[in-house]
């Protein structure tokens, strides 16, 4: 899949390795024509025809007000985005939680990096 481009948005990529993970990277076209710095790895878990993989990473409480703790893998460094994809900061974790005090209400992706350095992405809802 390397040097893929003009892809349709939303994509669907077809003839994955089912219950595999891939590592992917974006970059966008910007309005000069040229591209964006590369961004990434993203962790991408492949599903079986079953369903979704048993161990999907999670955090708690979702919505929160103050700090979510992450289930199912050892986090040890956490990247935040705001709504709109912008890169907003880069903390460590400890103790597999997170301090997201500082964060105004709404919905941010947190590309999470594991102990074994795999990335995983989700949704959390500060109220």
């Amino acid at each position: 899949m390397y040097g893929m481009t003009d892809m349709p948005v939303p994509h669907t990529q077809n003839a994955l390795v089912p219950q595999f993970d891939y590592d992917v990277w974006f970059r966008t076209i910007c309005p000069d024509c040229g591209f964006s710095a590369w961004v990434g790895p993203f962790y991408l878990p492949t599903y079986n025809a079953m369903g979704r993989n048993a161990l999907e990473i999670s955090a708690y409480p979702n919505p929160t007000k103050d700090r979510v703790k992450f289930e199912h893998y050892e986090i040890v460094q956490t990247s935040v985005y705001d709504a709109n994809g912008a890169f907003m900061f880069k903390v460590k974790v400890t103790e597999n939680q997170l301090d997201l005090t500082k964060l105004q209400t709404g919905t941010y992706t947190l590309i999470a990096t594991d102990k074994n350095g795999k990335n995983h992405s989700l949704k959390v809802i500060i109220k």
